[in-house]
């Protein structure tokens, strides 16, 4: 998390950088348009003297100085955080005042100035109000960018704050989720060795040692939010041979994964978790024993995987117990809708569990 806050302050101080280049860029080209306009129709109309070159420079620098004072303001009064409605009166008025102060200034400089142009302040008074609505015109389309832009820039953060929320969220639930599978599995490996403390001792302490090295690979998974399917099933080889000392020829595994698959991802314990269940709820119900089946097949966007054990579903509260419901809850933080979980009776005396996954193999 602390790496994920540097790289996202880091981030955050370039975004502001780039926001502010991308600011004056838009500043100087703007006013830069709207001045070079000026000098090219004076000299359409033969009239382009120093005197115009002036008074452009003039525009340039009054354009920017009242706009960007003008951000500056409407970022202290928190303008930029306001919805639409309460922000158009706020605007309007601002671009009246903006476009007043301008024709006022640049008509003070020009009669101040240009000895040979016409007078703006003092032999026109109807020039001046047109100058106000010209350039109250210029500063709606300067303040309705303006605003458009941070509009916009607001919606695609609160939709970023909204995802950073839903991440943090679903963290704290698949740590939960975790913590809980953590002594669930303990207290599965260390029920079946206690059953063969009585029966077979030398057995138990083999399933003692082979217990050890099962968790050491428990506590490096359990760290992860995905881990490898070669990872899981290393994991879970470790489980079943613990099993096999208990319950011997009566328990068969099988395994029909293709190479190609191995290097898939999945939630750590989630394969372990349905063949304990496996076990608990159909090897161990019956008195013969049974076959558990461990298959996977790849496709292009998804890949499905199968564990299936001889017994009946009818007999097995599988959706009770906490280990096949925080799978369930698992694969829906993680991938949404794009996974499923599918517990079913084959008809031929096992159950199955499909579980469909987006296919995530790294490359």
């Amino acid at each position: 998390m602390w790496n994920f806050g540097l790289g996202l302050g880091i981030f955050e101080q370039y975004n502001m950088s780039a926001r502010q280049r991308i600011y004056w860029t838009c500043q100087f080209v703007g006013w830069g348009v709207l001045v070079i306009g000026n000098v090219v129709s004076s000299f359409l109309v033969d009239q382009l003297v120093f005197e115009i070159y002036f008074a452009s420079a003039v525009m340039l620098i009054l354009g920017i100085v009242i706009s960007h004072t003008f951000h500056n303001i409407a970022n202290r009064l928190e303008w930029t955080r306001m919805s639409v409605l309460p922000l158009i009166p706020r605007v309007l008025i601002a671009t009246l005042l903006m476009g007043m102060i301008f024709a006022l200034l640049y008509g003070a400089i020009s009669d101040l100035f240009f000895s040979h142009a016409k007078k703006i302040l003092v032999a026109s008074g109807g020039q001046i109000f047109i100058d106000i609505i010209n350039f109250s015109v210029v500063f709606f389309i300067w303040n309705l960018l303006f605003f458009a832009f941070h509009i916009f820039d607001n919606f695609r953060a609160a939709q970023i704050k909204n995802l950073e929320l839903k991440a943090a969220k679903t963290e704290i639930e698949l740590s939960s989720f975790k913590n809980q599978m953590n002594p669930h599995f303990m207290f599965n490996s260390l029920n079946s060795i206690r059953a063969l403390i009585d029966e077979n001792p030398a057995r138990a302490k083999e399933a003692v040692t082979k217990l050890s090295g099962l968790l050491r690979n428990s506590l490096s998974l359990g760290k992860k939010q995905l881990v490898t399917l070669r990872e899981e099933l290393e994991m879970v080889e470790h489980y079943l041979a613990i099993e096999k000392i208990r319950y011997e020829e009566r328990l068969n595994v099988v395994y029909q994964i293709p190479e190609e698959a191995l290097d898939l991802e999945v939630p750590p314990y989630m394969v372990q978790t349905v063949v304990e269940n496996a076990i608990k709820h159909g090897i161990s119900k019956l008195k013969e024993g049974g076959t558990i089946s461990l298959m996977a097949d790849l496709h292009p966007e998804h890949y499905l995987l199968f564990i299936e054990n001889t017994g009946f579903l009818a007999s097995a509260k599988w959706e009770e117990g906490i280990g096949i419901s925080n799978t369930r809850e698992r694969l829906h933080l993680l991938f949404d809708d794009a996974a499923h979980f599918e517990m079913r009776e084959t008809g031929q005396g096992t159950v199955q569990v499909r579980i469909h996954i987006p296919n995530n193999k790294k490359s």
